[in-house]
């Protein structure tokens, strides 16, 4: 299709175009501090559907610290699926019920996280409704602006 456009070798342009998306990628205002916050009370995790190579320019450019970090290309599985859970509850060394799961996606984040038996935290920037196809109401919405609320800690309901 590419060359239907006019552009030779579109695998690799293609692939570099976005390696340089995700390493240039900023994170959201509120994530630097809901981090550091989170991380002085509990060891913190990464679960990403994104490749290896661009889930690590992005989390360099950021600066995050992670104790673990699974992505679907190693895990070869994607999300929703319950073994991505379980492995980076495996490499947090916690079972899923003690794990609470922060996601945006209400498919493939909350629903797959519940499904393996994590607590739920649904981060809802644009303030949608829940959606009638994954069933969870035990998902907590957060609106960004909670993340950025001294008082805000990973056990109080939002």
């Amino acid at each position: 299709m590419l060359e239907e456009y006019g552009v030779h070798g579109g695998g690799e342009l293609v692939a570099r175009h976005y390696a340089g998306l995700h390493a240039s990628a900023l994170p959201y205002r509120e994530a630097a501090v809901a981090v550091e916050r989170l991380a002085s009370r509990h060891r913190l995790g990464v679960l990403s559907d994104a490749d290896t190579d661009f889930l690590r320019l992005s989390l360099d450019r950021a600066g995050f610290a992670f104790a673990a970090v699974a992505c679907s290309e190693q895990l070869q599985n994607y999300k929703p699926h319950i073994e991505t859970f379980r492995a980076v509850c495996q490499r947090l060394d916690t079972r899923p019920d003690e794990t609470v799961f922060l996601g945006d996606q209400p498919r493939n984040d909350i629903a797959g996280a519940r499904n393996a038996g994590m607590r739920t935290v649904w981060i809802n920037r644009n303030r949608l409704a829940w959606p009638d196809h994954p069933h969870d109401p035990a998902a907590r919405n957060c609106q960004p602006q909670t993340l950025r609320s001294p008082a805000w800690s990973i056990s109080k309901q939002c």
